[in-house]
């Protein structure tokens, strides 16, 4: 029996035609995937890790990925599932394997026991960040595995990443010039004053 279930997988994975892509959307509110973008400092910041072509002869049972970043510039707040594999226990049947944002990198995983897995396009996980910094922060994945139900693993066509370019607010730089100009004016007035 257990010869004839790995011989299927087998086939399974051999058949399959497209190879998923995971990639960090920077813009999660912006139709399609964005890999870079530019926010004022202070201001939060909301990105997604996402997967494409999730091929329902393969499907996806189980994740797990690393995102490296600039913790001089951002700071991460809260990591939350994006639901690709359906709800967690004890309401769904998706469980919660690793969630850690400290350090300079994030550690996520979750696992299913759908049996059937999950196929297509979707969220895997919202990544929420403070912008403590000013420059740019790469946003790069790294150890990401992907897995069919039993363990089967899924090869990856890729990961794309993505960036974050942390700037001043226009506010800011209008209360910097005009306290500038301010003490500009004040120092000449100064010298003329007898």
């Amino acid at each position: 029996m257990g010869t004839i279930l790995g011989m299927a997988i087998l086939f399974n994975a051999a058949s399959v035609t497209a190879l998923p892509i995971v990639s960090v959307d920077t813009d999660p509110f912006t139709t399609g995937v964005q890999s870079a973008v530019e926010t004022g400092l202070g201001n939060p910041l909301t990105i997604d890790v996402v997967v494409s072509g999730i091929d329902p002869l393969l499907p996806l049972n189980a994740f797990e990925f690393e995102l490296h970043l600039d913790t001089t510039i951002l700071s991460p707040t809260d990591v939350v599932s994006g639901g690709f594999l359906g709800p967690f226990f004890p309401s769904g049947t998706a469980f919660l394997v690793e969630s850690d944002i400290t350090g300079p990198d994030i550690g996520y995983a979750e696992t299913s026991l759908v049996p059937t897995g999950f196929s297509g396009d979707g969220r895997l996980a919202t990544i929420t960040f403070d912008t403590i910094g000013l420059g740019t922060s790469a946003l790069e994945l790294s150890e990401v595995i992907l897995s069919a139900p039993f363990g089967a693993p899924i090869d990856l066509a890729g990961v794309n990443d993505g960036s974050v370019n942390v700037v001043p607010e226009p506010s800011t730089l209008f209360l910097l010039g005009s306290g500038i100009i301010v003490l500009a004016g004040w120092r000449k007035r100064r010298r003329f004053i007898p």
